[in-house]
């Protein structure tokens, strides 16, 4: 992409550094200041966009000096240097420190990743980024929109399939390219995040600092095999995803991570999981979608502090013991058709994620309405409606004590018209 003209570079700097005021307008005693600070940014869109932004409704003249003087400063090329890294440099280092941990954790993700915000919010609350309590989920994605609104993330709704009104309401993001380098400079810069070949040959000075360990793309059973007997000490997050070559994972990997806050082993063609992942009892993110495991493995009932559990669509079933989960917020399960009664139990249950959900009519192992009526944390729930018994009992308003509910998906398995739900409307 081209250089921007210098009217077109002022009217995007305008955009985002005056969004607040009427038509964009910048106040007189700042356009001067203004002008001199797009020159510096060198006509670059993205350089534009992060430095309007990290001004935005700020009005002090001061703190725009300030600024020009950091970009002269930053705009000098040594070499082949990037001038435009260390603008955006500058609009990393203006952020708080909540934030920052925040953005660097972006280099997790592979580049060009369309980033499921759901996941990353769930990813942060994990790592403990965000401060517990009642108000934790909403204060991550509070976080999340002040990133979009510092232009260092862009959001996106997924319409790129035919799928239901609801599908698509499910947030996703991404970051550009060079954010995404700085991000991983970031990372590395503070010792955080190695690769798994990196680990297998290098564990001097490695081993005790690495948070983040991530596999490359294409890696084997054999790579993952070298590392677990130089596994870093202090390794929070270890993720193997998008590497359909792995198999298997060896008994003894997880024996040194004890310490394990999240585990992505999505994406891979695992159909087992070792005993040892259930001595991991600090984990609170584990991702096994998009993987060939069959059913629920019982190892997992041990880890009393799980946040988030992904199971793929080969798992049809979910065992009485996930009641034992009490920490358990979201549970995505794809395909899972009934429920065990003991999920009633989950009193921090947030998200209930199932497409195929039926619900039972008799007083048996399953969960009838009246269960999930009673889950009043509730924010996410998506149920099939098979009887004409659970269809009144939604007519009488059975859910309505689910106040916090925010996206309830009902699909009708009778031929009857949709009904008006007191206190639901139709998504």
């Amino acid at each position: 992409m081209k250089n921007l003209s210098d009217e077109d570079s002022w009217k995007l700097f305008s955009f985002y550094a005056f969004r607040d005021r009427k038509e964009n307008r910048a106040p007189s005693h700042l356009i001067e200041m203004g002008r001199e600070i797009v020159k510096q940014c060198g006509n670059l869109a993205l350089a534009l966009k992060t430095t309007a932004a990290s001004l935005a409704s700020n009005t002090d003249l001061r703190k725009w000096e300030t600024k020009h003087r950091q970009l002269e400063k930053a705009v000098i090329p040594i070499g082949e240097h990037d001038p435009v890294m260390d603008i955006l440099k500058l609009s990393y280092d203006s952020l708080p420190a909540h934030l920052k941990a925040c953005f660097a954790y972006f280099s997790f993700f592979p580049e060009d990743e369309n980033i499921n915000c759901e996941f990353l919010v769930n990813l942060w609350i994990g790592e403990g980024f965000i401060p517990a309590g009642e108000e934790q989920w909403d204060m991550a994605w509070d976080w999340l929109d002040q990133l979009v609104q510092l232009c260092l993330l862009q959001p996106w709704e997924n319409k790129e399939y035919n799928l239901n009104d609801e599908e698509r309401l499910i947030k996703y993001c991404s970051i550009h390219d060079l954010l995404h380098d700085l991000s991983i400079h970031i990372s590395r810069e503070n010792e955080c995040i190695f690769s798994v070949e990196e680990v297998s040959t290098h564990t001097s000075g490695v081993s005790g600092w690495c948070r983040i360990l991530l596999a490359k793309k294409d890696v084997n059973d054999n790579a993952i095999s070298s590392i677990s007997h130089s596994c870093p000490v202090y390794l929070c997050t270890f993720s193997l995803s998008q590497n359909m070559e792995i198999t298997s994972i060896p008994a003894n990997l997880f024996t040194a991570m004890r310490g394990l806050r999240i585990l992505d082993l999505s994406s891979t063609s695992i159909s087992t999981l070792p005993a040892s992942i259930g001595k991991m009892i600090l984990l609170k993110v584990l991702n096994l979608r998009r993987t060939k495991i069959k059913e629920v493995p019982e190892c997992l009932r041990h880890l009393k502090s799980l946040l988030f559990l992904g199971i793929h669509w080969n798992c049809k079933s979910i065992p009485a013991w996930i009641s034992e989960l009490k920490c358990l917020q979201h549970l995505e399960c794809e395909r899972v058709d009934c429920m065990p009664k003991g999920i009633s139990k989950l009193a921090s249950l947030r998200t209930l994620r199932s497409r195929w959900l039926d619900l039972s009519i008799k007083e048996d192992e399953f969960m009838t309405l009246e269960d999930f009526a009673n889950m009043t944390q509730l924010q996410e729930l998506w149920l099939n409606i098979n009887h004409e018994i659970e269809l009144k009992k939604m007519e009488e308003g059975v859910l309505v004590q689910l106040t916090k509910m925010r996206h309830l998906s009902i699909s009708l398995k009778l031929q009857s018209n949709f009904p008006s739900f007191p206190n639901f409307q139709r998504k």
